[in-house]
């Protein structure tokens, strides 16, 4: 509190008023000798100023130890084993065909113990829709030049670990177990006295007995030793928060090309044949939405179809022809492919000269191939592609609806079975429902009554069903999911996994976007002490020594794939205060499933826990202001700046 200094008079004259002999001393003008003299001038480096500066910078700095080490602490993503969620050093593209947005690693130019250059290039990657190589070198045919950009810098919190336990799910920094010195940041999927085992992509966890730390503790670890049976685990959902973050793009109806169809390559989405096909779904002029006027009797429908162009493909789509050794291209799978993962690299001390080696990818999935300098020099290495059948997905679009009554229909397949949720335009109402299962049948009430326009999206990941309406999860009467399902298998009605249905409604789609979960990958150590490909997830399969062309013909014939059933099963014993981590970007992640390789417990333990990552506040810088050619460097890139999940 401040103190004012009092009025009051204490002179013994009249109250208020000052003596004689004190106004005369006021009045009076004071002498030069009586002048006090001035103060001498403090040098800029005394011992009092320096003291005062000592102090602040001492001060400056407890309280920055302190925040750091108690509160939080900003580390920059080197590499990308947790790419999409967080990048590591990449570049960051725009596809010159569909124009795309999307990433690329290059995490391999920059060696992370000395921040020196390797000396190799990143000179190509592969479009995530279209599927088009992307040339990086200079002196491309687009003319642009492709910088390498730093990786994402977060925040990271220290306090939740320190007064509560790690959440499954949460994006952690840790002391590497190999070396306390290096930090890594991984996401946390199992937590102490749990068992966690991986399985066709997903997670699934049981408590910890003793034999499961016989069994799946400690490593020599043969795939064929033990059999692991998933009737014992349940299935580790994901909250939707967590889905939507880890969702990856498979594709988008706005990337589609017009100019692709008309040389005869076939639509990715596209009317089911009706009867009467002027009552079903008409197609706009870029293919980009599809409308019904909810004329047709009983359902119809539109599908999609993974009909995707290889980079031998695209030479003669690029000449204007349909290609020579293909001329019918057939759907796909949806498989693991990952753009961030084709980066194709040269290196050897001449940079981007002729004759160097070249591989595709980092870490654990890497493998040299020695190719001439010429187109061929850009392909991506077939394993990168993706070989690894993914069945949980997803589906968001706008829908518009024209009129006040009929059913609008999302359907997604999985194994052969029908996934559906039906919307009644005239009550909001919608009612989940699996086919072959008459027990399940949630309900909800929805904002989409009646003619409006509506964003959707609807998943099945971790055998669970969701759906959002214009941004906000729905609440079903009853759980959404599901008991585990004979659908491990795919099925010849794997090939239109996504559908969009009409009963009477008319509705016009727009913006159509596939998602799939991510998946990891089964992998750890060998019997021999070696680690087989993390890049498969198969014991003894010819997949991964198949090219392009190949591998291509696998995933669109039925008959071929039993080798799918040959999916290896892994499982990691958790005793007290141990944590597993795995990253998002499974094939490029070195993460707890290969530790064992480097002599290291497959697993965190509680004192090497640092912190939760909690918000990237630094994405890589903008050289213009977006949607202009405005040069502004170091603009800051705000699109990317949000809380980790």
């Amino acid at each position: 509190m401040s103190r004012k200094r009092s009025k009051t008079s204490h002179s013994r004259g009249r109250p208020g008023s000052a003596a004689p002999d004190e106004r005369k001393r006021k009045e009076a003008k004071p002498s030069p000798s009586d002048s006090p003299k001035e103060a001498p001038q403090q040098p800029l480096l005394s011992g009092a100023g320096m003291r005062e500066v000592v102090e602040s910078v001492v001060i400056a700095f407890v309280l920055a130890f302190l925040f750091r080490t108690f509160e939080a602490e900003a580390f920059v993503i080197p590499t990308g084993s947790m790419a999409p969620t967080l990048m590591g050093r990449h570049k960051d593209v725009f596809c010159p065909e569909c124009g795309h947005h999307f990433q690329v690693s290059a995490s391999e130019e920059i060696d992370n113990a000395t921040n020196r250059p390797t000396g190799r290039k990143v000179i190509a990657g592969t479009c995530p829709m279209c599927r088009y190589t992307m040339d990086f070198r200079p002196g491309n045919s687009e003319g642009e030049t492709y910088r390498s950009c730093k990786g994402d810098r977060i925040l990271v919190a220290k306090f939740p670990y320190r007064f509560g336990d790690p959440e499954r799910w949460d994006v952690a920094v840790f002391k590497y177990p190999g070396g306390a010195k290096t930090n890594f940041i991984k996401r946390i999927v199992g937590r102490p006295n749990e068992t966690i085992c991986i399985s066709h992509g997903d997670l699934f966890v049981k408590p910890t007995e003793e034999e499961d730390l016989r069994q799946y503790g400690e490593a020599p670890y043969g795939y064929s030793d033990v059999s692991i049976k998933l009737d014992r685990f349940e299935i580790a959902r994901k909250a939707p928060e967590k889905i939507k973050a880890m969702l990856r793009p498979v594709y988008d109806s706005d990337s589609e090309l017009p100019k692709l169809i008309e040389l005869g390559w076939p639509a990715r989405w596209a009317p089911v044949v009706q009867a009467d096909p002027a009552a079903g779904w008409q197609t706009s002029e870029d293919y980009h939405s599809f409308h019904t006027d909810g004329a047709a009797e009983g359902e119809s429908w539109i599908a999609y179809r993974h009909v995707v162009p290889s980079f031998e493909d695209w030479q003669d789509l690029k000449r204007g022809s349909m290609p020579s050794g293909n001329p019918n291209p057939q759907p796909q799978l949806i498989t693991d492919f990952a753009a961030y993962n084709t980066d194709v690299v040269t290196y050897g001390s001449s940079g981007y000269g002729s004759g160097n080696e070249l591989y595709a990818g980092e870490g654990y999935g890497s493998h040299g191939a020695s190719d001439g300098y010429g187109e061929s020099q850009l392909a991506p290495k077939a394993e990168m592609l993706g070989l690894h059948w993914v069945g949980d997905l997803a589906l968001e679009c706008s829908m518009d609806v024209e009129s006040p009554s009929g059913e609008a229909i999302l359907a997604l397949v999985e194994g052969g079975r029908f996934f559906l949720c039906g919307i009644d335009l005239a009550t909001g109402q919608a009612t989940l429902s699996i086919d072959g299962r008459e027990d399940y049948r949630p309900t909800a009430t929805t904002a989409v009554r009646g003619p409006g326009t509506y964003r959707i999206m609807f998943s099945n990941v971790d055998d669970q069903l969701l759906l959002w309406v214009n941004g906000r999860v729905v609440k079903f009467d009853t759980e959404t999911a599901y008991s585990r399902l004979d659908n491990g298998q795919p099925q010849k009605a794997d090939l239109q996994p996504v559908r969009i249905g009409s009963r009477g409604a008319a509705l016009r789609v727009s913006g159509l976007k596939i998602y799939r979960d991510g998946y990891y990958i089964a992998q750890r150590l060998a019997r021999n002490g070696a680690t087989s490909n993390a890049i498969t997830d198969f014991e003894n399969s010819p997949y991964r020594y198949l090219n392009r062309q190949e591998i291509a013909r696998v995933l669109s014939d039925p008959n071929a794939w039993d080798g799918f059933r040959s999916r290896r099963r892994v499982a990691f014993a958790l005793d007290g205060d141990q944590f597993l981590v795995l990253g998002d970007n499974s094939p490029e992640s070195k993460d707890s499933r290969l530790w064992e390789n480097e002599g290291f417990p497959c697993y965190v333990s509680r004192e090497l826990l640092m912190g939760k990552a909690l918000y990237i506040y630094w994405p890589h810088s903008l050289d213009a202001i977006p949607t202009t050619k405005i040069p502004v460097r170091f603009f800051p890139n705000f699109w990317r700046m949000h809380f980790v999940r």
